[in-house]
């Protein structure tokens, strides 16, 4: 932080990832609160100035409340993704555009921060957290292609929350 604070290229920090939201690694399994309340503290400390954002996943509803409490919030959008766990398939996120707004309006309204896309999938989500570099192009496919590329997009301008390259 310190190296790059002064940078006229940075706009914000990114606290963790879907922090609260556990399953994505076996490696990382510490989601206490405190600890991200601790490292809030500590870049705020570090650089006051630029905003800090803490993301959330869009498959779980709620909204995010107690501490920390960022400048904004961030939301990721991914709308066929590998199920891993009962299905074992891919599977298509039944999520209406609009449903993102209301997210975005209730959590508004609850907490008086801003939410915005920050992760809108443009890439393929190998099974069973296979490495893209060890997925067929024809298996990549299956997620995501061009076609689905375009519909996306289309998806996360019709979602009428702000996206991170508009930010």
């Amino acid at each position: 932080m310190n190296r790059y604070k002064g940078s006229p290229a940075l706009e914000s920090y990114q606290l963790e990832n879907e922090f609260l939201l556990p399953g994505f690694s076996s490696k990382c399994t510490d989601f206490n609160r405190d600890r991200l309340i601790t490292e809030y503290n500590l870049v705020k400390q570090l650089d006051p100035y630029h905003k800090l954002v803490i993301s959330r996943s869009n498959n779980v509803f709620g909204l995010p409340i107690g501490d920390p409490v960022p400048d904004e919030y961030a939301i990721a959008v991914y709308k066929r993704v590998w199920e891993a766990v009962i299905l074992k398939r891919y599977i298509q996120e039944p999520y209406p555009a609009w449903y993102y707004a209301f997210l975005a309006g209730a959590q508004k309204i609850m907490t008086g921060k801003n939410m915005f896309i920050h992760e809108l999938q443009t890439e393929a989500w190998p099974p069973n957290h296979q490495s893209i570099t060890d997925t067929s192009l024809e298996e990549q496919n299956k997620s995501f292609d061009a076609e689905r590329m375009r519909d996306t997009i289309k998806f996360g301008e019709a979602t009428d929350v702000i996206m991170c390259f508009d930010h």
